[in-house]
């Protein structure tokens, strides 16, 4: 059964933006109204936003049936980079299992944990801990009324009464060796969450109704995971340059962490390669009967705040005209309310948006240096020897063909310099990156995956007290309660 939409034939005389892609409802403002819909879901901080995609009651039911739960499953990444949201979506914090070398005890029940936006770790029922050396209780609970009443139970105060000192402390972490995320960036949750990124940034890039319609069924129908599962496929950098790029990205790439898109068609097949957080990495493959333009077109944002707030703009047309022209907004033959909404999306995304420009020019900009410091036998320096570090690790994960090629023959540096980097990522025909990636081992694939997942830990120094998709039960010398 699907989702409880209902999916209309699709029109082929109308274009994307003129109704609903969901009930296919012409947009009339009074039974079937826009809505602002996040194409990067807001609870990730998502910026680009467009009201020509959905209407607000499809809007607001997949929100709650695909969005909510794909946020929720990347409520770790908000806590670690930071995210900023436009509406106010800051949890209680996520679950999470830890590991200690101590065992936590608590009157009754299991215990759960949940790792807070402040990085404190908080129990979901009082636990204390038993120190028989320097004969302590530690109490630790999630609010401080709780602990107050969990030290005065009696089975505390018969500890009390033994001798021994009660305290309180509000974050197991200090106890903690390891805190451990579960999570699995190919749960149907994730990929249906992708999926609908891909869809609507296709749908917003103008790509016509009719070549998206058997994914936009396939997106609606909840109970063929199969099916939006074949259609996602994991990224796995296929070019020397994907793989010196993606070696400890978050050092050489000054705008991490990000959100990016990158929409791209391969003769008939259309593609759209998603990333959040600079570690989830996919590519979603939306058509097969792609009978359009070519296209390539790209969206990059960073995911961390900046201090612009909408409700302080109390601009005239005067300045709508200005600030219209300056963001290459249509002005003339508008209404100024319709002028003043995309003036002030503008102006609150556009310290989050960043030239896609930027991504090709330091890729350029890599692979020119480690041409040229290889070719000269240039060492020594610190920023040389970083990226000479940076290729051997690459050659060591991945392996690279431009070493050897540059050996072999050195002449071939004048044209490897000159190498044009539009198309990272993407390519076409028989190298096209998804093709390619779909044709990797699936084990490999896996390992990929979690190792980008352990340098999203690393850009935030994280690694040694969190672990993300990690086994962890029987480990050696820890108690997991």
């Amino acid at each position: 059964m699907n989702i409880g939409l209902e999916f209309p034939a699709i029109d082929c005389y109308s274009t994307s933006n003129d109704r609903c892609y969901v009930c296919r409802k012409f947009y009339d403002e009074i039974a079937t109204r826009r809505h602002e819909e996040h194409i990067i879901q807001n609870a990730i901080g998502g910026k680009l936003t467009s009201d020509r995609i959905l209407c607000e009651d499809c809007g607001g039911r997949l929100a709650d049936l695909i969005d909510t739960p794909f946020s929720d499953e990347l409520a770790l990444f908000n806590i670690l980079h930071g995210t900023s949201r436009d509406r106010d979506s800051r949890t209680n914090g996520v679950k999470i299992d830890v590991l200690t070398k101590v065992k936590p005890e608590s009157l009754s029940g299991s215990t759960s944990y949940r790792l807070c936006e402040d990085y404190r770790v908080l129990p979901n029922r009082p636990i204390f801990f038993r120190n028989e050396t320097e004969k302590t209780i530690t109490i630790i609970a999630s609010t401080t009324k709780q602990a107050t009443d969990f030290s005065k139970s009696k089975p505390i105060q018969r500890l009390a009464g033994d001798g021994y000192k009660i305290q309180k402390e509000d974050d197991v972490g200090i106890y903690a060796e390891k805190c451990i995320y579960n999570f699995n960036p190919n749960s149907i949750a994730i990929i249906r969450g992708i999926s609908k990124i891909a869809l609507e940034f296709a749908i917003y890039s103008g790509i016509e109704s009719r070549f998206l319609e058997d994914f936009i069924a396939h997106l609606l129908d909840a109970s063929n995971s199969e099916g939006n599962q074949n259609l996602v496929i994991q990224y796995y950098p296929t070019t020397d340059e994907e793989k010196i790029y993606e070696v400890k990205k978050y050092e050489h790439e000054d705008w991490h962490p990000n959100h990016q898109i990158t929409l791209f068609s391969d003769r008939s097949e259309l593609y759209c390669y998603v990333e959040l957080f600079g570690s989830i990495q996919k590519y979603v493959h939306l058509s097969s009967k792609y009978g359009g333009k070519k296209i390539l077109t790209r969206f990059t944002q960073r995911v961390r705040s900046w201090n612009f707030n909408p409700s302080d703009w109390s601009g005239g047309p005067k300045d709508l005209h200005i600030f219209a022209g300056q963001f290459g907004i249509q002005y003339r033959g508008r209404r100024l309310e319709d002028i003043e909404k995309d003036v002030i999306h503008q102006a609150r995304i556009r310290s989050y948006t960043l030239d896609p420009e930027i991504q090709i020019n330091k890729v350029k900009h890599i692979m020119q240096a480690l041409i040229h410091y290889t070719i000269a036998n240039i060492k020594g320096t610190p920023t040389v020897d970083e990226l000479l570090e940076k290729s051997v690790n690459a050659d060591q994960t991945f392996g690279l063909s431009i070493l050897r090629k540059l050996k072999d023959n050195p002449i071939d540096a004048l044209k490897m310099i000159r190498k044009s980097y539009l198309h990272f990522r993407v390519k076409s025909n028989k190298d096209c990156c998804p093709t390619l990636a779909r044709k990797i081992a699936p084990e490999i694939l896996d390992q990929y995956s979690r190792f980008k997942l352990y340098e999203s830990l690393c850009s935030v120094a994280k690694e040694q007290e969190i672990a993300i998709y990690e086994p962890h039960t029987n480990v050696d010398n820890y108690v997991n309660k």
